[in-house]
């Protein structure tokens, strides 16, 4: 009897762990090729969805689609200051399918002379398709030298979020990595008293607490000579 109590402990242990495992595997399944295409399909379809043109409505503190500004006009125009950038007024194909003024981005930082507390940045970006660079400033100070930023490189690079004053600089937040494709996009950056969020054709890759008491307001900026922007617009938080 004892020898048989020996055989009987290692027995129930090795039945306890087939069973642990069937319940793990039942736990995942196989997602059927079918499923996936459709799965797939409908995260196109959401991406697609999120592609938004955005358009002047009676809510915009400000707005601007760079069609009032003569073609290959070099920044400064307009209400926009030129922060060592050669950014300039291109014609192309507008995010409504449209031909018409879109402005091309420099290395520096194009400006807009208006300063900023809590609001929603929305804007149309584009890239080239070997650059995918974006990079968009908020909350900048007079001069440029301190404030945030938003970041997303080429590829299936993530979109990032950045603090930066003088010649130091500091990522606060990275999302997953993810492609923009090389069509027209919808950006959307939030500032609240509470919160920073930043989404990319309507979904959202970062929220962090808006918590700096030296940078709660200030300008926007656009960079980045791989990019294209259109259709700029800034409405108060609600």
């Amino acid at each position: 009897m004892k020898n048989l109590h020996i055989l009987y402990i290692p027995l129930m242990v090795g039945i306890a762990s087939i069973l642990g495992c069937a319940s793990i595997q039942q736990a995942v399944p196989n997602v059927p090729p079918e499923v996936q295409n459709v799965q797939h399909k409908l995260k196109k379809m959401r991406e697609e969805a999120g592609r938004k043109v955005v358009k002047w409505d009676p809510s915009a503190l400000f707005f601007d689609d760079f069609n009032k500004y003569p073609l290959g006009v070099v920044a400064p125009f307009g209400p926009w200051k030129n922060i060592n950038t050669d950014a300039h007024i291109e014609k192309g194909v507008q995010p409504d399918k449209s031909v018409g003024n879109i402005l091309k981005a420099g290395d520096g930082i194009l400006m807009l002379n208006y300063s900023f507390k809590y609001f929603t940045l929305e804007f149309n970006f584009k890239v080239e398709p070997l650059e995918k660079q974006l990079r968009v400033y908020f909350l900048l100070n007079g001069d440029a030298t301190a404030g945030y930023y938003v970041d997303k490189d080429w590829g299936g690079s993530p979109v990032t979020l950045n603090k930066f004053a003088g010649s130091t600089q500091m990522q606060i937040a990275k999302s997953s990595g993810f492609e923009v494709g090389d069509d027209w996009n919808y950006g959307k950056i939030k500032v609240t008293p509470s919160s920073i969020e930043v989404y990319i054709n309507g979904t959202k890759y970062i929220d962090m607490p808006n918590n700096d008491p030296s940078l709660q307001e200030g300008a926007i900026g656009l960079s980045r000579g791989g990019a294209y922007y259109d259709n700029i617009k800034i409405t108060p938080v609600k």
